[in-house]
């Protein structure tokens, strides 16, 4: 079995994707990394995520990076 991980696809109300997929390798949101990292403690992240660090590579941080720059969605 294998796996490519997390893919982020942002659908409208009608269930139409909004945007093309982001893979979950894409680090584009790593300075959204270091704002949720500056934000939160790393024993909170620990304690929510069980990930031992904040990562480009979640969903979390690839919708921070789509709400600060795609003001169209």
């Amino acid at each position: 079995m294998d796996s490519q991980g997390e893919t982020l696809i942002c659908l409208d109300k009608d269930g139409e994707p909004l945007l093309k997929a982001i893979l979950w390798l894409d680090n584009r949101s790593f300075k959204e990394t270091e704002e949720i990292g500056c934000e939160f403690d790393l024993k909170d992240v620990i304690n929510a995520t069980r990930q031992p660090q904040v990562a480009a590579t979640w969903p979390a941080t690839k919708l921070f990076l789509i709400r600060k720059n795609e003001n169209n969605i």
